[in-house]
Parts: structure tokens; sequence; C-alpha cells
């Protein structure tokens, strides 16, 4: 979503998340904000929502089958968290 907040002129961009299971649809999405990000540009934004997803191992329990997949979800979130930052500042 994206509008002008009341009273100033901002341009704010709203993005409501709500993520699908699979690491690969994950990607996908995370990749599509990004890209949704660049196009855009300026203005205010808040991505918000269930991203699926975490940045550390100590915030999920898993079964011992579920580590390797775990950590590669953990380091392609970082990524998009990381890319995200990087845009947000420059």
């Amino acid at each position: 979503m994206q509008g002008k907040w009341k009273g100033c002129n901002n341009i704010v961009n709203i993005i409501n998340v709500y993520s699908l299971c699979s690491l690969s649809e994950k990607v996908f999405l995370w990749e599509k904000i990004l890209q949704l990000k660049r196009s855009i540009g300026d203005g205010l934004w808040c991505v918000l929502g269930d991203f699926i997803a975490i940045t550390r191992k100590e915030k999920r329990l898993m079964r011992s089958n579920e580590s390797q997949h775990g950590a590669k979800e953990i380091e392609e979130f970082n990524v998009f968290v990381d890319t995200w930052s990087w845009l947000i500042c420059h």
C-alpha cells in the first residue's frame, strides 16, 4: 500500500507479509520485496507481518533433521535483512 502521511508530503509504503513455509517460496518473496523497494525508492517504509523466519538459531527449537535446512533459511533471511538495511541507508 502506498499513500501520503496526513499533514506532510512524505510518501509512505506499507507491506504486510505473510510468508509461505518453503524456503524457495520465502526467498522468492524476499527478493520481490527488495525489487519493489529498489523500483519505488524514496519514502517511508514499513514492512511487517509474519516472515516465518528467524535471524538466529537460538530463536527456534529444531529437531536434529531440521538443522541443515534451518541454517540455510537463517542465512538467506539475514541476507534479506542486511540488503534491506543497506537499501534504506543508501
